[in-house]
């Protein structure tokens, strides 16, 4: 094999590392836990509502705003990089060194095909985020109808609707993005144990 694989496989598994530890550390303000996502929320109403904000009130906004796109960039970060790993690792059958290595890949297969099927509202891809531009007014009725429901205003069909759906689909997302973090770093500390026993030989 090409001598470019080795160098390409331990690139991949430091860029995977960068993605966990991202998606770990931070979250899109609309999956945060309460009562946090009420104030990531209402603030973020005001934003798009071009409603004034004091000082305090524009730097929280703006911290809650980068920590979802640090989280956009390790989830990016993560679906570039997982494939090309898990490529070189089957194609050189590493998977035969421990069983361990067989879950991590079911935490990490199965999720990169369904992961990124359910996402909340306030995560965009990358790619959507800087060359479609979905970041919208049209983030207001799920915000909206979120608020309603943490002051309890009652809400109408529709809006309960809504926010049942975005409650499943943050509660699958971060299910399985937490899947898949765990599979990556298993995934990491076996290389990291075989690489160092020199089994990881290139075939």
């Amino acid at each position: 094999m090409a001598p470019w694989v080795m160098p390409l496989y331990i690139f991949s598994g430091i860029i995977m590392a960068i993605g966990a530890y991202l998606t770990i550390r931070y979250r899109p303000y609309c999956t945060l836990k309460s009562p946090e996502r009420g104030i990531a929320m209402e603030l973020h109403r005001k934003k798009l509502m071009n409603e004034p904000m004091n000082v305090e009130e524009e730097n929280q906004h703006m911290r809650y705003q980068s920590n979802s796109k640090m989280y956009m960039y390790g989830s990016f970060i993560l679906f570039i990089s997982v494939p090309i790993h898990i490529l070189i690792f089957a194609g050189n059958e590493w998977y035969q060194l421990s069983f361990l290595y067989y879950i991590s890949l079911v935490c990490s297969v199965p999720v990169m095909i369904s992961g990124f099927s359910y996402t909340p509202f306030c995560h965009e891809d990358l790619p959507a985020y800087y060359i479609w531009k979905r970041e919208s007014q049209n983030y207001l009725p799920h915000i909206n109808a979120y608020l309603k429901k943490v002051k309890s205003i009652i809400l109408t069909k529709e809006e309960l609707n809504l926010i049942k759906n975005d409650e499943y689909q943050t509660d699958f997302f971060l299910s399985v993005r937490f899947i898949l973090n765990l599979g990556v770093i298993l995934h990491l500390l076996l290389d990291v144990r075989f690489g160092l026993n020199g089994r990881l030989i290139i075939n």
